[in-house]
C-alpha cells in the first residue's frame, strides 16, 4: 500500500496535467475549425515545397517541365486505328515522351498501339515533321490484357504540337478495348 501511495499524483499535478490536455486539444481543435476545406491557395503555399504525391493523377502544374494525363478507357472497332488519347504541347522545346494502355480482348493477338508526336502545320499547310512508335500484341495464349509500352523523343517548334495515341484491336476484334491509358512528357530542354 505503501508503494501506490507513494506514487499517487498530488491534487495539483492532477489539474496541471487536465488544462495542459484541454490546451492542446483546444488548439488542434481551433486550427481545424478556423481553416475552411479546400481554402488553400497560391498565397499561402510555398514555391517549390509541393511533390508529386500532392496531386491526383492527370493534374498538372502550371508551367511545369513534365506533363501526365490519365484517359478514360475506350471501346476498339476491330483491326482500325481508333484514337484514344490526345494531349497538347504549347512549350517549344524537345520532349522526351512514352505511354502506356492496356488492351483488352478475348484474344489479344494483333492488337496494336502506335504513339504519335507532331507539330502543328504551319501556316502554309505543309505537312509537319512526325515520329511515332508501336507496340504490338504477339501472343496468342496468355493473358487477355497485356500493357503495351511506346516512347519517343520529339522537338516541338514555337508553334507547339500534339501527341496522340492510337490504339487497334486486331484484325476481326470487335469486342477489343483499351483501358489504363496515360501519357507522360517532360521537356528536355530549349525554349523558356
Amino acid at each position: 500500500m505503501q508503494a501506490i501511495a507513494r506514487f499517487r499524483p498530488s491534487p495539483a499535478m492532477v489539474v496541471a496535467t487536465v488544462a495542459l490536455l484541454f490546451a492542446l486539444a483546444g488548439t488542434g481543435v481551433a486550427a481545424v475549425a478556423l481553416v475552411p476545406k479546400n481554402s488553400v491557395g497560391s498565397d499561402q503555399v510555398i514555391n517549390g515545397s509541393l511533390r508529386n504525391a500532392d496531386f491526383k493523377a492527370g493534374e498538372v502544374i502550371a508551367g511545369s517541365d513534365a506533363v501526365s494525363r490519365s484517359f478514360d478507357p475506350v471501346n476498339l472497332t476491330g483491326d482500325k486505328g481508333t484514337q484514344v488519347a490526345s494531349m497538347k504541347i504549347s512549350k517549344p522545346a524537345a520532349y522526351l515522351i512514352w505511354a502506356h494502355a492496356t488492351v483488352v480482348s478475348p484474344t489479344v493477338a494483333g492488337g496494336t498501339c502506335t504513339l504519335f508526336a507532331h507539330e502543328v502545320p504551319g501556316a502554309a499547310g505543309a505537312v509537319p515533321d512526325v515520329v511515332s512508335a508501336m507496340s504490338a500484341v504477339d501472343q496468342t495464349g496468355g493473358t487477355n490484357a497485356p500493357t503495351l509500352w511506346m516512347s519517343v523523343v520529339h522537338g516541338f517548334p514555337t508553334n507547339g504540337g500534339s501527341i496522340d495515341l492510337q490504339c487497334a484491336g486486331g484484325t476481326g476484334r470487335s469486342q477489343a478495348g483499351v483501358r489504363d491509358i496515360k501519357i507522360n512528357a517532360v521537356r528536355l530542354g530549349g525554349g523558356d
